[in-house]
This record gives C-alpha cells, structure tokens and sequence, in this order.
C-alpha cells in the first residue's frame, strides 16, 4: 500500500512539476494581448514592419518575406509577425 501511495505521490509531483514548467508558455499570449503594445521596436522598422504594411495594402508576394534584414534572411520570424498582425486586425 505504501508502494502505491509512493508511486502516485511521485507522479503527481511530476505532473505539477510539468504543470509549472508549460503555465508561462500557455500565460504568455494572455500576457501580451492585455500589456502588448503594437509599435515596432529598434531594429524591427524594417522587415517585419514593412511586411505587415504590404500584406494590409494587399500587396502580398514572397518577395516581401524573403528581404535582406541584418545579413540575414528572416523569413519565419516575418511570416509570424505578419500573422499576429492579421488575427489582431492592425
């Protein structure tokens, strides 16, 4: 009996361990919907901001995300910009 109270304390401790571990990631998005501000930040004036413009004039084309931006090429990182922006509607 004191085998299975063991066991059963250990897997609620690893379940509340996890728990933990995944709330911050599963807060985050209520996080910035309510502190979020929606204004470009240093570097950001130019590929993600310019895409987001483009893709609200309807001028969408691969050309846009696939822009040279600090010696890199940040195509995923502008494609998740670009969707944040169209769910929130600015």
């Amino acid at each position: 009996m004191a085998i299975l109270r063991n066991k059963l304390i250990n897997r609620l401790s690893a379940g509340t361990l996890m728990g933990l571990a995944v709330l911050p990631f599963l807060l985050w998005p209520a996080v910035l919907n309510r502190y979020g501000v929606s204004f470009p930040i240093e570097d950001q004036w130019d590929t993600p901001y310019h895409a987001i413009i483009e893709a609200f004039a309807g001028r969408f084309n691969l050309e846009t995300y696939f822009v040279q931006h600090n010696e890199a090429r940040k195509v995923l990182p502008t494609a998740i910009s670009v969707a944040f922006a169209m769910l929130r509607g600015r």
